[in-house]
């Protein structure tokens, strides 16, 4: 859709245009990536259901009867987009299915953006939307070049390959490679896409990228598709292509690796009363429960589903009331903060010391501000201290983090929008009792 006649710009009125690209479950969704193609005129680029169209016929007998469809992509192949891999007499069963779209898709739902804002379009198992000039690529990395674009190859769909993830637990993460894309140097364009498991994430999303050199990387997201299905191995063919182990660039050091062992520990449940609060306001005298539960893990999660990357790089690893996964040393830490460039973990605030507040600047139930302190050692004495503000968003379930502000070295806030930061109104609760 295009609005136009907009302010003055020039000799001419603003205008922008909106694509509305179909994805079940983004309800009402959200916008991804902007394009502005004059200084008067820009494109913005969004996912919803609203834009999962209908199928329309009309009945030559009848105008006013009419009868709808749903229109679905072909999908691919089954043979092609699923795998079986084995390891010391176990065997997953991996199906990629829902990280492809079938060749009637006008976008690619899979992406990652660099800190180069150049972007990295993906589809699994088929050829991307996005506008690479070979027709044999599910990696396609859009740079900028002289003021415009240019779609690079970055790997061929045809070469895909399946491989165990080193590093993390057998059965919650799968890597893909897709080889021989454009000419780079003296070889051509690799790209490993390892895909972790999170149930709910689905399909799921990309969050980091770590450049190998000039013509490879390997990019990481999270996904349900990354959950493996235990399978007999008897059941799986010999000359299955998925069966085979290939050599990979993250080692059993890699810090996107959070567990060596092939085996996960027991789930610990939360501590009752540990991850909720009510909120009271004394002059309205009215109350609002937060119940935090849906923002946390148990220990047999391998990834923590909330994370920030800041204008450093460095990525802050978010466990509501528990336990992060990532690899800080200190066993009492919700926030962890990972150092990239000095390839180190410290402790962003103990989940012992987890404390509630309103949220500043907003209605006591439409938000609650969680602080963790007695972080890792930080100058003069101090430690770490991290604030996480979870503000109402009723559709972001669980939810995400979208910004962080630094107090100082040792001090940090970081923002969210979840449906946990609505708050329940309750029989008010005198504070003082």
């Amino acid at each position: 859709m295009t609005y136009t006649k907009g302010e003055q710009c020039g000799w001419v009125n603003y205008s922008t245009k909106i694509y509305v690209n179909c994805q079940d479950g983004a309800d009402p969704g959200f916008f991804y990536d902007v394009d502005e193609n004059d200084e008067c005129a820009v494109t913005l680029y969004m996912y919803s259901a609203a834009g999962c169209g209908k199928s329309y016929s009309s009945s030559s007998s009848s105008s006013s009867s009419a009868s709808y469809s749903s229109s679905t992509a072909a999908p691919a192949p089954d043979e092609f987009c699923e795998a079986v891999l084995t390891k010391d007499g176990s065997s997953y069963l991996f199906d990629l299915r829902a990280l492809n779209h079938g060749p009637s898709a006008t976008v690619d739902t899979l992406w990652y953006r660099t800190s180069d804002n150049d972007i990295y379009y993906i589809n699994f198992c088929g050829q991307t939307a996005a506008p690479c000039n070979d027709d044999d690529t599910s990696v396609c990395l859009r740079v900028h070049d002289s003021g415009d674009y240019k779609y690079i190859n970055a790997g061929s769909t045809s070469t895909q390959e399946f491989s165990i993830t080193h590093g993390l637990t057998f059965g919650k993460s799968i890597t893909v490679t897709y080889s021989d894309g454009a000419k780079c140097g003296m070889g051509t364009k690799k790209t490993h896409l390892v895909v972790n498991c999170q149930d709910g994430a689905t399909p799921g999303y990309f969050y980091d990228m770590e450049e190998i050199s000039e013509c490879e990387s390997t990019l990481y997201m999270y996904s349900s598709a990354g959950c493996g299905a235990p399978v007999n191995p008897s059941s799986s063919s010999s000359s299955n292509p998925s069966t085979s182990s290939s050599s990979h660039p993250s080692s059993s050091s890699s810090s996107h690796a959070s567990s060596s062992s092939s085996s996960s520990p027991s789930p610990t449940p939360i501590p009752t009363g540990f991850c909720g609060v009510t909120l009271s306001d004394e002059r309205k005298k009215i109350s609002y429960k937060y119940d935090l539960s849906s923002l946390y893990h148990d220990n047999s999660t391998l990834v923590d589903q909330f994370f920030f990357i800041n204008d450093d790089h460095n990525i802050f690893f978010v466990n509501f009331c528990g336990q992060s996964a990532a690899n800080c040393s200190k066993n009492d830490t919700s926030v962890c903060i990972d150092y990239t460039d000095e390839a180190k973990y410290v402790s962003g605030g103990s989940t012992s010391t987890q404390s509630f507040a309103s949220a500043e600047g907003r209605d006591i139930d439409q938000g609650v501000t969680v602080t963790y302190s007695n972080g890792g050692e930080c100058g003069a004495g101090r430690k770490k201290v991290t604030h996480i503000v979870v503000a109402c968003e009723k559709y972001a379930v669980p939810g995400y983090i979208y910004d962080y502000k630094e107090i100082d070295e040792c001090e940090g806030i970081l923002y969210m929008w979840s449906s946990a930061g609505c708050g329940e109104n309750v029989p008010y609760v005198d504070p003082h009792h």
